[in-house]
């Protein structure tokens, strides 16, 4: 389920929700949550992304083994372990 950003235009507090494609106007169709007012749009606050490094130590390695790492964490994840998909990702991003 994508994650949706809202603001309300009266308060300009901003807020993520979890909805269905075909329900993602539905927050604006709601009061916000902070101020009351139906006044929300729906927007793009934030550039997506995905932290391979979240070392900010300088005196520690960072990035040790980038993407296999990365890789080898998506495999443990409950949702992988186990699957079928766990197999492919293996065989075609961690080569043995």
């Amino acid at each position: 389920m994508p994650t949706y950003e809202y603001q309300c235009t009266s308060c300009r507090h901003q807020f993520e929700s979890f909805q269905w494609v075909d329900s993602r106007l539905k927050p604006t169709k709601e009061p916000c949550p902070t101020c009351g007012e139906k006044k929300v749009k729906q927007g793009y606050f934030t550039a997506p992304g995905m932290a391979m490094d979240t070392n900010h130590d300088i005196n520690k390695v960072h990035n040790k083994g980038g993407f296999a790492d990365a890789m080898e964490r998506v495999c443990q994840s409950p949702a992988v372990k186990g699957t079928k998909y766990e197999a492919n990702l293996r065989a075609k991003h961690l080569p043995k």
